[in-house]
């Protein structure tokens, strides 16, 4: 033993074994468990159907809140994350649900690294013979989806309140499910919650997971520290305090799950390692 240091070197890429390396930097890597949105009338909303568009995110409550009209009407949309599962609460208020012109989509995609870097963990819509996707109706206001890739099966569990509402599909030629109100409400409110198994209780609601992540982000907020550069009129000053408080916004919301981020970045959706490093013999 001595207290000197030797250099060592990881060859990866490695082009002598280019196979084995490759698979080696793309697993594991993250997936898409799923995509939600809106349909009008049926059809997907686009990009240019949405006018007055305009959204926040609260950093002191984790909420993200979503205002935008369409054709003249508003649709703002509450939207929260459990801090302590894979779930997903949305409120949604608009006339438009009202009279049964504005529903819920929930799609299923087939993994792939394809673009990781672009487009990461976006997978494939298209290639629905690949996989294969089972509705479970668990009750008068939650509904299970379940997902088979390859030799991964995941479920999706979907809860509703404040309108009556149904969940159906697969539409033909896809994995995409509907969630469409059928009451008179100008709202509703739903969760989303991903699990590796079936859920056979009552699935987390759109309140708890909001009183969850109020709770949580809070709690982050005030047990940490940062110098308040607040009391200065330098521009300068004023920017780096916004880098500082984002910087520990976007720690915390990559620092999740049992395996920590690749060395090649928080979200990019590969794992090269650093390309030298110092060992002690």
């Amino acid at each position: 033993m001595t207290d000197g240091q030797r250099l060592v070197q990881y060859n990866q890429p490695n082009s002598a074994e280019a196979q084995i390396s490759q698979w080696l930097i793309s697993n594991p890597h993250r997936i898409n468990l799923g995509r939600t949105g809106l349909l009008l009338n049926g059809r997907e909303l686009a990009e240019h159907d949405l006018t007055n568009k305009s959204q926040y995110t609260d950093l002191f409550t984790g909420g993200i809140y979503s205002t935008f009209h369409i054709n003249s009407t508003l649709v703002s949309v509450q939207t929260y994350a459990d801090p302590n599962s894979d779930s997903f609460g949305f409120a949604i208020e608009s006339s438009l649900l009202s009279i049964g012109a504005l529903s819920v989509f929930f799609d299923y995609p087939y993994a792939s690294d394809a673009d990781k870097f672009d487009d990461p963990f976006v997978g494939i819509f298209n290639a629905t013979a690949n996989h294969t996707t089972v509705l479970h109706t668990r009750g008068k206001s939650w509904a299970q989806v379940e997902h088979t890739l390859d030799a991964t099966t995941y479920y999706n569990t979907i809860e509703w309140q404040g309108a009556p509402a149904n969940v159906s599909g697969p539409l033909a030629g896809t994995h995409r499910y509907i969630l469409q109100p059928s009451g008179r409400q100008k709202s509703i409110s739903f969760a989303s919650t991903y699990t590796p198994g079936p859920t056979t209780v009552y699935p987390a609601s759109f309140p708890q997971i909001k009183a969850a992540s109020i709770f949580w982000w809070q709690s982050y907020w005030r047990a940490g520290a940062f110098v308040d550069l607040t009391g200065t009129h330098n521009n300068d000053a004023i920017e780096l305090q916004r880098r500082t408080i984002l910087s520990q916004y976007y720690l915390a919301i990559n620092n999740a799950g049992v395996d920590p981020p690749q060395e090649s970045g928080l979200t990019n959706n590969g794992r090269y390692p650093l390309l030298t490093a110092h060992a002690h013999p």
